[in-house]
């Protein structure tokens, strides 16, 4: 394999990896790297944009019930139908319904997640499910970020209040959206040796994880047992999170 590998630094190698970086290569990239970025742009206008799901609840006296999907989703409608039944001057100071720009984000945004269907389903064509971490990583961001823009069709379409597994959903799509755009300044020249080397930060970082553990072991569970009481320690999992 060592061998194999050193073949590709001879100089016929290099010269023919660049006349097909220069032939085609360059221009896959860039459209691959452009629709990403325009899709990532937009998604992200799209969700700041929006309005948390907690000042809808507040402003018709809701709760927020469990964390079961049905139960969730069933009391997210229940939300949207007293946002409607309020009077014109208490739509005014929230409103959650659509406007223009809120659709044409919606289809603009909907076109590009399918250009990157067609874009995922053709690398598995070419490299035969041979992927790296990168590829999965793009497809569950892209997964995420459908789950928050999609609309139950029987109430969802004309109002931008999200349900709180969407909004979570949603947040955390976003981040892994924006972690996986490293996989494309990766192989932007000048640019590309930063993001190898936090790569290799990362990896050296996951050994040192269990003695970081450990460590942050060594002060929850005393923590908890003082300071129970208090709401951040309330419990061993907050009293973990508090301490890391």
């Amino acid at each position: 394999m060592k061998v194999l590998t050193r073949l590709l630094e001879h100089p016929v190698c290099q010269e023919l990896s660049q006349l097909k970086w220069k032939q085609f290569g360059f221009y896959i990239f860039f459209t691959s790297c452009f629709t990403y970025a325009l899709f990532l742009g937009l998604f992200t206008w799209a969700a700041v944009r929006n309005i948390d799901p907690s000042k809808f609840y507040a402003a018709v006296n809701a709760t927020y019930g469990n964390l079961y999907l049905i139960q969730n989703a069933e009391n997210c409608r229940n939300v949207f139908e007293k946002l409607n039944a309020r009077t014109s001057e208490d739509i005014k100071k929230l409103d959650h319904r659509k406007d223009t720009t809120d659709y044409v984000l919606k289809y603009i945004l909907s076109v590009l997640l399918w250009l990157h269907v067609l874009k995922s389903l053709l690398m598995i064509g070419v490299y035969r499910m041979q992927f790296r971490g990168r590829f999965y990583a793009e497809v569950v961001a892209l997964i995420l970020c459908f789950i928050y823009l999609v609309d139950d069709s029987s109430w969802q379409e004309d109002t931008r209040l999200r349900c709180f597994y969407q909004w979570q959903i949603g947040s955390f799509g976003l981040f892994l959206a924006w972690a996986t755009l490293l996989a494309y300044i990766r192989f932007v020249p000048y640019f590309g040796v930063y993001v190898v080397m936090l790569e290799v930060i990362i990896n050296k970082f996951l050994w040192f994880a269990p003695v970081l553990i450990v460590l942050i072991c060594s002060y929850a569970f005393p923590f908890y047992m003082l300071l129970q009481t208090q709401v951040p320690f309330q419990d061993t999992l907050f009293a973990w999170v508090r301490s890391g």
